[in-house]
């Protein structure tokens, strides 16, 4: 019944997001330094949005604020502070993911924006 609940999931995930994470790479003068690295490239997933819109002053247009949610396969692997990229757009991963048996689920925030 998971199998097949998993198969009906992966149908619902139409785009496809770039996973990077961080790595430490110590430079020829001795400098630690962060390197964001590829870690899984054209993942199969969906992006949810929750909560409602808020207008910004002076725009005609509404922007999407609240939760992001990333749904992927179970078996994907986020690290902590990953940078997802989808659709052009980037998010940080804000929190740890929930795996459950069929999928995982994965609160991002726009990459630049502080979590409140």
């Amino acid at each position: 019944m998971v199998k097949r609940a998993k198969q009906q999931l992966e149908r619902w995930m139409e785009k496809r997001c770039d996973i990077y994470g961080w790595e430490e790479e110590q430079g020829e003068d001795g400098v630690v330094e962060q390197k964001e690295v590829l870690f899984e490239a054209q993942v199969p997933c969906r992006i949810s949005y929750a909560g409602l819109g808020e207008g910004k002053k002076g725009t005609d247009f509404l922007s999407p604020k609240g939760t992001v949610v990333l749904f992927t396969a179970a078996e994907v692997e986020l690290p902590l502070g990953a940078v997802v990229r989808i659709d052009q757009k980037q998010y940080r991963q804000a929190g740890e993911s929930r795996t459950y048996p069929t999928h995982r689920e994965t609160v991002l925030v726009p990459f630049g924006e502080e979590r409140v």
